[in-house]
Order: structure tokens, then C-alpha cells, then sequence
């Protein structure tokens, strides 16, 4: 048996979670909402379309750091 070459080795993981670690001490709780429901979306029907593709564009492309920005990263649905 050989050993998977594209596992990560111990040490990339641990880089791995640090750096996850030190993302979501400095990225709003809401940066990643589109991206988690256009996932959820995609999953649940084995399918992903134009509208949700556009919603990544956008999430992507979106500072979080401006105000407006994080202002609408922050709204609850249905409002």
C-alpha cells in the first residue's frame, strides 16, 4: 500500500487551522453567509446556476471593510 501523496502531512494541517484560526478572528461572523448558503443550495440539489454563481461573484468581490458593505453582510433575511 503507498501513501496518499496529496494528504496533508501533520505540520499542514496544523498550518491549516492556524491560518483558518487566525481568518475567523478577523473577518466578520457574516463575511461567509453567501458562500455558505450558496454551498448548502448546491449541495441540496446537485445543481448550481447562474443566480448562485453571481451571488459568489459578489461575495467575493465585496470589502468587507467598507461601511455599506458590512452593513448589508450584517442583515438578517427576511427583514
Amino acid at each position: 500500500m503507498t501513501d496518499n501523496l496529496f494528504a496533508p502531512t501533520p505540520e499542514q494541517w496544523r498550518r491549516l487551522a492556524a491560518a483558518r484560526q487566525a481568518y475567523t478572528d478577523t473577518v466578520s461572523p457574516h463575511y461567509d453567509e453567501t458562500l455558505q448558503h450558496v454551498t448548502q443550495r448546491a449541495r441540496d440539489s446537485g445543481d448550481i446556476g447562474k443566480a448562485d454563481i453571481g451571488a459568489l461573484l459578489m461575495w467575493k468581490r465585496l470589502r468587507a471593510d467598507t461601511p455599506w458593505a458590512a452593513e448589508l453582510m450584517a442583515l438578517k433575511f427576511p427583514l
